[in-house]
């Protein structure tokens, strides 16, 4: 079967991951999963992956919480996500006939989540609710899985929307994730990270069960290897320099960007001819492709979810120091703080040092989570990402 480039890897598409699957399902044994990694990395194609191949007895339920904004939407929703994906189950054992009952006798017209929601009163009665469902859940001798994307967006979502919640939704949630002869187990994952989303509100406390999984990039190994999978699936024809280049360019392969990379190689490949593929077209492909306006809308969410992440009185520096990154090979630590009290200086009441070099050690470590930096050894830090880095200097290292 031919790659498919469209939406989430899904089956034969999802390739190289064998590893770190093992590694998951042997720690879902144990605890629930907090999966971490950056935007396009691959995050969701995993949870996919859950759902499709199950392992050790588990019945798997995915839900997307990205546009839920209030404890009683993401209840109704993960009964429904329960009901679509594990019927049998639902019916079955878990035997819940009040949602049912509803749903039965809503208008034909009625969107299954308007019903619950309008079927029941839901209000401050939806912790009663999602206790009630949870603790059905475990009564049953039945391994579950509960797979919630875009975990932090939701509590964003609940935060801004109705604040009085939040953390009584927090509290529960915490409650729900007891592991102590639990049948349930959780993984939760976004594009954002999780313990930067709880942090600004000191509430971490309330995620500290979850057990860390970065996912990493693909090795050089399984990135050459999916190359050699399109390229002969394609037929298409290349000289030995053309992966070396596209490894050098890329940087760390996140698979979003290598598969639009050997994408436009094979179209690039096409038009001319099929003529074998050279390293001076795979520079133009990256140009113009990668660099140019067909990704703004991928790779300009990494410079506008600033705005909607890090603390106002932050941005400033934030947007300064990765422009100075973005610039040099690599920063030292000491310059990078330099530049960080330059932009406090500008403030009407700065803070003292002392402060400053708090707040600074926590904003270096938020955008190592959120993958914009890393240490690269000697105290020296740089892009995370090779193609982020050159987009951000073409873009916005002039502003």
């Amino acid at each position: 079967m031919a790659i498919d480039f469209s939406g989430p890897a899904r089956g034969d598409n999802f390739c190289f991951r064998a590893a770190f699957l093992d590694d998951l399902w042997s720690s879902l044994k144990e605890s629930n999963i907090l999966l971490a990694g950056p935007r396009r990395m691959g995050k969701t194609s995993v949870m996919f992956h859950l759902l499709d191949f199950p392992c050790d007895n588990f019945l798997v339920v995915y839900l997307n919480a990205e546009t839920l904004s209030t404890p009683a939407d993401f209840i109704i929703h993960l009964i429904l996500a329960l009901r679509a994906a594990q019927p049998q189950y639902f019916f079955e054992q878990l035997k819940i006939v009040d949602y049912e009952n509803i749903l039965a006798s809503a208008p034909g017209d009625l969107e299954p989540k308007e019903a619950l929601k309008a079927g029941m009163n839901w209000g401050d009665a939806w912790e009663a609710r999602a206790s009630q469902l949870i603790g059905r859940i475990r009564t049953v001798n039945q391994s579950i899985l509960l797979v919630i994307d875009e975990l932090p967006d939701l509590f964003l979502n609940i935060q801004k929307k109705i604040p009085e919640q939040f953390e009584p939704f927090l509290r529960w949630f915490r409650a729900a994730r007891e592991v102590s002869n639990s049948p349930i187990r959780w993984i939760a994952g976004g594009s954002a990270s999780l313990v930067c989303t709880l942090d600004e509100t000191g509430q971490t406390e309330w995620i500290n069960d979850f057990y860390h999984l970065v996912l990493p990039p693909f090795t050089l190994k399984e990135a050459e290897n999916f190359v050699l999978k399109v390229f002969s699936q394609r037929g298409v024809r290349f000289d030995a320099r053309v992966i070396p280049r596209m490894q050098e360019l890329l940087g760390k392969a996140i698979p979003f960007f290598l598969q639009v990379m050997v994408r436009e190689l094979v179209d690039r490949w096409r038009l001319k001819e099929e003529k074998p593929l050279t390293a001076e077209v795979v520079d133009e492909v990256f140009e113009r492709d990668l660099l140019g306006i067909r990704m703004l809308g991928h790779l300009q969410h990494f410079h506008s979810r600033i705005e909607l992440r890090y603390p106002e009185i932050e941005r400033e520096a934030v947007y300064g120091l990765l422009k100075q990154l973005s610039l040099k090979n690599g920063v030292g630590l000491k310059d990078l703080f330099a530049s960080y009290m330059k932009f406090e200086s500008k403030r009407a009441k700065p803070r003292n040092e002392k402060q400053l070099m708090r707040s600074f050690g926590r904003l270096l470590k938020f955008l190592q989570i959120d993958f914009y930096v890393e240490d690269i050894g000697g105290k020296r830090y740089d892009f995370a990402s090779q193609l982020l880095k050159l987009w951000w200097k073409k873009y916005h290292a002039v502003q």
